[in-house]
């Protein structure tokens, strides 16, 4: 699976929709048109209209998003949900709101956020380094290429590609040094790149040395044409890792998991054997220190 986890991605899309289903319930619960809630008097308030309308979509931004500003800005929007309520209950001049209707959705609301603060799902948005579906897919290429560190200049293959760094294979002699940065220079299609990297695995296989490298301060121009160029490597159907995966049938194998075993609510913050296994065939490295 090389999208966010699905119990994110479905709680996001069901705070981002969160007004239009609330004024379906709140039309079928109080026998009113739709109109009817749209005017009534606490809607005049901005305060009461911004929550209505901005609060839980802005919630399921904050959730789509998975960043460390995510679980304060969902955290707040949720306490100023759960306030408005009460203060709905206690300052309404009609029983439009009763206590048990109050208590069940002041009692989702803490359901929801006592999901996020479940330790595996929390630590996906406060440490990026477990979030294996934000890493870009790697084209298998095997190209030609020059690798190029001060005065030093080798010949190397590219064995693959993606916007955030490169599979680079140097021979055992390779004079290149480590903890150095250089420049990964190759052509493709009508781009020529010189793109800075930093070693940060390696591999020894047969007479050659594999290398993970990680593109640094890459210029905007370059960063262009380096999107581009992956764009073309999808259109082209490349090789790739992670496989391109089909939305619906990942969609229906959670639902089916889900619903046959009760597994999958709480999001793997590892990949499954299968694409670990995927990924061992080009990545293969040992940390470089």
């Amino acid at each position: 699976m090389s999208k966010k986890p699905w119990p994110i991605t479905l709680l996001a899309l069901l705070f981002l929709s969160e007004p239009l289903f609330k004024l379906l319930f709140y039309s079928w619960y109080w026998q009113r048109d739709v109109h009817f809630l749209l005017t009534t008097t606490q809607m005049k308030s901005p305060y009461i209209f911004g929550m209505y309308f901005f609060g839980c979509p802005v919630a399921g931004v904050a959730i789509w998003a998975v960043k460390k500003w995510s679980l304060p800005v969902f955290l707040t929007i949720e306490a100023l949900i759960v306030v408005g309520h009460f203060q709905n209950l206690i300052n309404q001049t009609q029983p439009f709101f009763s206590i048990g209707l109050v208590c069940l959705i002041v009692f989702l609301n803490i359901s929801v956020v006592s999901y996020f603060l479940i330790p595996a799902v929390r630590i996906a948005y406060l440490d990026p380094r477990v979030r294996w579906w934000a890493r870009k897919p790697r084209y298998n290429v095997n190209w030609k290429c020059i690798v190029r560190q001060n005065q030093r200049e080798e010949t190397a293959t590219l064995a693959n590609l993606s916007q955030q760094g490169a599979l680079v294979s140097l021979s055992e002699s390779s004079s290149i040094r480590l903890q150095e940065v250089f420049f990964l220079e190759f052509d493709f299609d009508k781009y020529c790149f010189s793109l800075p990297g930093k070693i940060r695995y390696q591999k020894h296989l047969d007479d050659r040395i594999r290398y993970g490298v990680e593109f640094q301060n890459v210029n905007p121009q370059e960063k262009r044409a380096l999107r581009k160029c992956i764009r073309i490597l999808e259109k082209r159907r490349y090789p790739r890792r992670p496989k391109k995966e089909n939305v619906f049938k990942s969609l229906g194998q959670f639902l089916y998991v889900f619903v046959t075993s009760g597994r999958g609510l709480i999001p793997s913050l590892t990949k499954s054997s299968t694409s670990q296994k995927e990924d061992a065939k080009t990545l293969p490295f040992k940390k470089v220190s």
